[in-house]
């Protein structure tokens, strides 16, 4: 056998389990659903029939679906912000040698690696109206007790929180990884110049940043879209429709109310959403 053509089938061949894989849990899953979305089913009487774009057209009209679209953008831009904003500040202190760093590294990266259920468990708890510690506090220092999950004002505000809490960790690692690669001896030149730490931060640091920020925002707007399991245990998708995002909308459409090619129609434009969201951020950074 020709050596060329031999490394070229031990190379498939050593990629091919991935390659089944990706396709059954990956493109198999995206078919079946784009499929799905076309049909309407009664299961009751156990009849199935092609709508074609009827179910696509129903949930553009259907003013739940609107709000959880909203919702979900809305949760998006608030916690990959806050979750940026604060990474960053976290990655700035812990690049700079001071005594007990590597004592409170680990409590940092700590929220990242619990289990999101028995988060949103505690959470909940936290910031319960009556008996959560929250408000214990607040109550103590002399102000007012909120209704954190039973505000319409407060509820995606209080997701928000938790979501940041547990994820701000990641976003610290990555933009902590891309700080430490920074070479040392570019400071050392900017301050030869006489570059202050803004300068510094604005000429050196956030350019060569640049990479390792839009990878991790990126990665956070994709994620955050996808929110589920916080919705779901914190708040049930209330009060009313507050927290009702398109994960929690179209899990419900499809094994709550037995809807599945509403809730399939719903997953597919959340995943063109997604999509174009993503597109569009890589072109705007690009340029």
């Amino acid at each position: 056998m020709n050596p060329k053509l031999k490394d070229k089938l031990t190379s498939y061949f050593f990629i091919l389990p991935s390659l089944v894989i990706f396709t059954l849990l990956t493109i198999y899953p995206m078919m079946e659903t784009v499929r799905l979305s076309f049909y309407r089913y009664y299961y009751i009487r156990q009849r199935v029939w092609f709508v074609g774009f009827k179910n696509y057209v129903w949930l553009l009209k259907n003013d739940l679906f609107l709000r959880a679209i909203f919702n979900t953008l809305e949760f998006d831009f608030m916690a990959t912000s806050l979750q940026f904003l604060i990474g960053l500040l976290l990655a700035l202190i812990f690049n700079v040698e001071f005594k007990l760093r590597k004592v409170f590294l680990p409590f940092v990266i700590l929220p990242m690696l619990l289990p999101p259920v028995a988060v949103c468990s505690v959470w909940k708890l936290m910031l319960d109206y009556r008996f959560g510690i929250i408000n214990d506090v607040m109550d103590y220092v002399g102000l007012p007790r909120l209704n954190w999950l039973g505000d319409p004002n407060l509820a995606m505000l209080s997701i928000v929180i938790v979501d940041t809490w547990q994820y701000t960790p990641f976003v610290f690692l990555v933009l902590l990884a891309g700080l430490q690669s920074i070479p040392r001896e570019l400071y050392e030149a900017a301050m030869i110049d006489g570059a202050g730490k803004f300068d510094r931060f604005k000429n050196v640091t956030l350019p060569l940043l640049k990479p390792f920020i839009m990878v991790v925002i990126l990665l956070r707007v994709i994620d955050t879209f996808k929110i589920f399991t916080k919705p779901a245990l914190i708040t049930g998708g209330g009060p009313g429709d507050a927290t009702e995002t398109l994960t929690l909308y179209f899990y419900k459409e499809a094994f709550k109310f037995f809807k599945l090619g509403i809730g399939s129609a719903a997953a597919v434009i959340m995943t063109v959403i997604v999509g174009v969201v993503s597109l569009v951020y890589l072109l705007k950074v690009k340029m």
